[in-house]
């Protein structure tokens, strides 16, 4: 499998993520995402919740990054992910790389986890945006037996009281 900076913006690597997404490390994250888009289409709003990414530790991993909504450019790769096609997550990927962190101890995720803006633009979340996305992170912390620690990166992550979350 490739493995690179920016490699889901190519549609054979993209082919190859989808063809793994019920593998066993990562067939709870996709199940959830299945779950959450069915909740959201029967709210009337388009499909836009990319999964997580199979190169990363799906359940093995020991630290979820938790960011704050995926990008348009995750929406187009289908994936939260580091190999996305964009500035942010090039970032992600060389922060974690100097911090040491191997894929198969990491996963990444948002606290909105569906897209949030137009074609062109993505916007703030609403209050309301965090209170919903916030409601599926305790059933993502379940499926994440080996987690150690939780990163919560940029404000929006940080509303949702994740120590409170967490405590329950």
């Amino acid at each position: 499998m490739t493995d690179y900076p920016k490699s889901l913006g190519d549609e054979t690597i993209r082919r190859q993520r989808f063809a793994m997404l019920d593998q066993p490390h990562i067939r709870n994250f996709t199940s959830l995402v299945k779950e959450i888009r069915r909740h959201r289409r029967q709210k009337g709003f388009p499909e836009e919740r990319p999964y997580f990414d199979p190169m990363d530790g799906g359940k093995n991993a020991r630290a979820l990054f938790l960011l704050q909504a995926p990008r348009r450019k995750a929406v187009r790769s289908g994936f939260v992910s580091r190999d996305n096609p964009d500035p942010t997550a090039k970032n992600m990927l060389d922060v974690l790389q100097e911090a040491g962190l191997s894929r198969n101890e990491t996963v990444l995720w948002n606290i909105v986890p569906w897209y949030l803006g137009s074609s062109s633009k993505i916007r703030k979340p609403r209050k309301s945006d965090i209170e919903e996305g916030k409601a599926y992170v305790p059933r993502l912390l379940e499926i994440l037996p080996r987690l150690k620690v939780v990163a919560l990166c940029g404000l929006d992550a940080l509303r949702i009281e994740a120590i409170r979350v967490l405590a329950e």
